[in-house]
């Protein structure tokens, strides 16, 4: 089943996500919120008799439930950003409909004052005292019309404003995930190519140096192989908590590959680069690694790191080439070390 574009059943099927999330106690970030969202417009007869049946079984959609059916039938980037697309049509037609209940609001009152204006310009004309009776209830009427209108409209606006602050802090969720490497915390591929392209616009326009470190895990397939994929996620793990605690705060560090960082080091030249570095190489170097539930001592890792700076004009990419390169001599020169694209 195709996912609706009509605003309407967008909002309805977002509604009823964030309903039913709430009702089985579903914690609200992206990865639920695509799932449930997906429920809901029922776009998978599969997802929908699997959660169903969970339902009626009253099993409770905790993290490990919430991840298996994520996993099972939307672990796709395509999903997912369906999904978040379609929250953020409801996001904004929800403030469309803000802002119509405001104009509604307004024209309103427009009206009141124009059945105010109009009584009181039929007062003088009122021949006998009695008859005043009838305009007083007449007013009234509209009066107490006015209110229910006033309160229905409270009541909508605080609707919206809910609606509104559910799907603000999902979209802020999905965004920042979309953005982070899931499995070390820090920002990933996307992240960095959107951030070392507008690094060099600034270096380029503020005429200032920036200098880019390729770093690379010395013989992590080896390390794979000997002691197993789980291993190596904490390997990948330490070494980035490791590049992050080392760099300075203005500094910003990705996983641009598999066992490959990037550290984007603004206002550097290459020698304050590769000082930078070689801080990097010696403090993951003294990093030891143990097996927690042995104790045993797996020894250290080690870094290769490739440095090079930023020439006004050029292309990202050529400049990341450079620093590629010099990574790979930096590997080739015996690992552990920095080389510079000057060497």
């Amino acid at each position: 089943m195709g996912y609706p574009l009509d605003p309407a059943k967008i909002k309805e099927f977002a509604e009823k996500a964030i309903t039913l999330m709430d009702q089985q106690n579903v914690p609200a970030n992206p990865n639920n919120y695509a799932l449930w969202y997906n429920y809901s417009a029922e776009h998978d007869a599969n997802l929908t008799k699997e959660i169903e049946s969970l339902i009626a079984q009253g099993v409770p959609f905790d993290d490990i439930v919430n991840s298996r059916l994520f996993h099972q039938f939307l672990n796709s980037v395509d999903d997912q950003g369906k999904a978040v697309s379609d929250a953020a049509d409801t996001f904004e037609t929800e403030l469309s409909n803000v802002r119509n209940l405001i104009t509604d609001a307004g024209k309103d009152a427009s009206d009141y004052s124009n059945v105010l204006n109009d009584f009181s310009g039929k007062l003088p004309d009122i021949p006998d005292p009695a008859d005043l009776g009838g305009f007083v209830d007449s007013l009234l009427t509209e009066t107490k019309k006015r209110e229910e209108q006033a309160s229905a409209l409270e009541q909508q606006l605080e609707n919206s404003a809910q609606q509104i602050d559910t799907l603000q802090e999902m979209l802020k969720e999905a965004r920042q995930d979309a953005l982070t490497d899931a499995l070390t915390g820090i920002p990933n591929r996307k992240n960095f190519d959107s951030s070392i392209s507008l690094a060099t616009k600034y270096a380029d326009h503020d005429n200032e140096s920036l200098c880019l470190l390729v770093c690379d895990i010395d013989h992590f397939k080896k390390f794979n192989d000997t002691w197993g994929h789980r291993l190596g996620d904490e390997v990948l793990k330490l070494a980035a908590r490791t590049i992050r605690a080392t760099i300075k705060s203005r500094d910003m560090v990705a996983r641009i590959g598999g066992e490959e960082f990037a550290i984007i080091l603004p206002s550097t030249d290459l020698i304050c680069g590769k000082n930078a570095g070689e801080q990097v190489c010696e403090a993951v170097k003294s990093k030891t690694l143990t097996v927690k539930s042995t104790g045993k001592t797996l020894g250290s890792i080690t870094i290769s790191i490739g440095a090079a700076v930023f020439r006004p004009g050029e292309e990202v990419e050529v400049l990341i080439e450079r620093a590629d390169k010099a990574m790979y001599l930096a590997k080739e020169n015996g690992r552990d070390q920095v080389c510079t694209e000057d060497d």
